[in-house]
């Protein structure tokens, strides 16, 4: 499964990466001095909102810019030449709406897909499949989550999340897609960093944290 992958015209390919290349420019005033400080780049990531860059590789039908991966990867490239962490936000924001199509159905992926490019959500990590401490266990017609993730990049200021967890029935290890905000997720600014200081790659902590059965992606298949 892949993304739509039709070329993007090249006027729209030029006011793409100009756009990629003003911001680059913006975030290098103050990138030393960030990463320095650490803390949520909160108005980098606001400014990312603003462009519409978030959307790059959602498929112009659901309201995105239908770029491909190669000229994705080059605006991340862009924003890595000057702040690398900005760059790894924004590139874990591609990583994981394509992850929400490999492992999601239709009927999940788009409707996310449409409020991200009309609501300008910014997805942030939960994933982490070598913590295993959260688990996901049936409760009253749904699913309850409960537990800690480490090393959740972009959780902070995340509109959604998207969380790997241990079934408790069967131990098999599934994927959710859930609202940063729901009642019982707790972000924790806990980032012990190796030199991103802004990549906000702390924890999270669930308490009893409802999930709706179609917040339920599918099992990740053997080529994961």
């Amino acid at each position: 499964m892949s993304f739509s992958q039709h070329e993007i015209s090249a006027d729209a390919r030029e006011a793409i990466f100009h756009q990629a290349a003003q911001l680059a420019a913006r975030f290098a005033e103050t990138a030393v001095e960030r990463d320095q400080r650490g803390g949520t780049p909160k108005a980098e990531r606001d400014a990312l909102r603003d462009s519409g860059l978030l959307t790059l590789i959602i498929p112009r039908e659901y309201g995105g810019l239908g770029a491909g991966w190669q000229d994705t990867l080059n605006v991340v490239r862009q924003f890595a030449r000057v702040d690398s962490s900005v760059a790894h936000v924004f590139a874990f924001q591609h990583l994981l709406l394509a992850t929400v199509r490999l492992f999601g159905q239709p009927a999940q992926w788009q409707p996310w897909f449409e409020h991200t490019a009309r609501r300008q959500w910014f997805w942030g990590n939960a994933m982490n499949p070598l913590d295993t401490r959260t688990l996901c266990r049936e409760a009253s017609g749904g699913h309850e989550l409960s537990g800690k993730k480490s090393f959740c990049s972009g959780a902070l200021d995340s509109e959604m999340l998207l969380v790997s967890a241990i079934r408790e029935r069967d131990r098999e290890f599934i994927t959710m897609a859930l609202p940063s905000g729901r009642s019982g997720i707790s972000i924790i600014q806990d980032w012990d960093n190796i030199g991103q200081r802004q990549t906000d790659s702390g924890s999270v902590n669930f308490e009893r944290v409802r999930v709706e059965h179609q917040e339920i992606l599918d099992k990740p298949g053997p080529l994961s």
